[in-house]
């Protein structure tokens, strides 16, 4: 039983081979797909993460404090 080479190949596409696939994708993105794709929330403004600046003190003193055995 002969067995079709094609078959048996794998494609493994290089990053340059994603990166021009992906550009071909992107290209039909309207600017509205692209922010929501990007993670933007419409009618909002980019805002940096929270930070809970009380709870990660608490935790660095823990760290720094000397542990009694």
């Amino acid at each position: 039983m002969k067995r079709d080479k094609r078959e048996s190949r794998v494609f493994l596409p290089s990053s340059h081979d994603i990166r021009q696939a992906c550009e071909r994708i992107q290209e039909s993105w309207s600017e509205r797909e692209r922010r929501k794709r990007a993670g933007w929330v419409e009618g909002r403004h980019w805002l940096p993460p929270l930070v809970e600046t009380d709870s990660l003190l608490c935790d660095l003193s823990r760290l720094s404090d000397p542990q009694p055995y």
